[in-house]
């Protein structure tokens, strides 16, 4: 619940920033602070039945969120042995669902891989992710490459979420939960002052129209039902959902202008190295 005050605070009284993911502006998803205000209040009404049931998922745990190539040294000669580790200051306590279950050192950045968590990837559903027209494409060489690469990094969080299910049953069932309507309504308002209000909107909506399936102690109980202070009008789950529409063509977009450009120079703090300064500059 904090959170979501703090992010009404500053929703309210700052600068909106601009999105690090995705490309708004005319014709494309416009932020506003209303927006976000409504999203927020939503997470307030909804947040105390999203939490898990399992008191063991909401226990306080000390975690480190921030595991990659750059934070973890490892022995030359014994690459599987760990010398240390940095960025502590990632380090925070936060109950068990909260935390960054799959480590960044997987370097995954592909389509969420949402259902069955134990489920392994098959090469011809991640061509079809790569595009329908693969076979008869002039570019059928790139598609089927990146389609093998996606299929490997696939295969590996697979594998990662495999071995947790056989060493930590703790781990697993936050990890499931993870992939819930219930974990994303409550993750995604962490950040609404940044980014993902649209979205959260879209799931609260879907989630209202189908009689909350997803949350049993709003849908079980009729006296919450009842008197549950969240609804919609028949025109806002339209607008919802076209806003949704936007945010995705959006952040497509920012793929595609990341990859003309080179993710390399592309890093989440916004910085490049001053050896790529010039390219960076000439390729934005």
């Amino acid at each position: 619940m904090a959170s979501g005050h703090r992010e009404i605070a500053c929703v309210s009284q700052m600068q909106l920033p601009k999105s690090p993911i995705a490309i708004y502006g005319p014709g494309y998803y416009v932020q506003s602070k209303e927006k976000k205000i409504t999203a927020l209040q939503a997470y307030l009404k909804i947040a105390e039945h999203a939490l898990p049931d399992s008191q063991d998922l909401k226990t306080s745990r000390l975690w480190h969120s921030d595991l990659h190539g750059e934070n973890i040294y490892v022995d030359p000669d014994d690459p599987t042995s760990i010398c240390s580790i940095l960025d502590w200051q990632s380090v925070k306590l936060g109950p068990l669902y909260s935390h960054v279950i799959e480590p960044y050192i997987l370097e995954y950045d592909g389509p969420s891989m949402d259902g069955n968590v134990l489920q392994c990837p098959e090469i011809k559903d991640v061509e079809k992710m790569i595009g329908r027209d693969l076979a008869a494409s002039k570019k059928k060489k790139k598609k089927k490459e990146k389609a093998e690469i996606l299929f490997a990094a696939m295969s590996l969080v697979s594998q990662y979420r495999h071995m947790t299910q056989q060493e930590n049953e703790s781990l697993f069932r936050a990890l499931e939960f993870q992939q819930t309507p219930k974990y994303r309504m409550l993750n995604f308002a962490q950040a609404i002052f940044v980014e993902g209000e649209a979205t959260y909107l879209s799931i609260v909506a879907d989630q209202y129209h189908k009689g909350w399936e997803a949350f049993p102690s709003i849908k079980e109980n009729p006296n919450v039902r009842k008197s549950f202070p969240f609804t919609f009008s028949e025109e806002e789950p339209q607008a919802v959902d076209f806003d949704s529409e936007l945010v995705e063509y959006g952040v497509g977009l920012m793929q595609d202008v990341r990859e003309a450009v080179g993710l390399q120079y592309f890093r989440l703090d916004g910085t490049v190295d001053h050896d790529m300064y010039d390219a960076a500059k000439q390729g934005i």
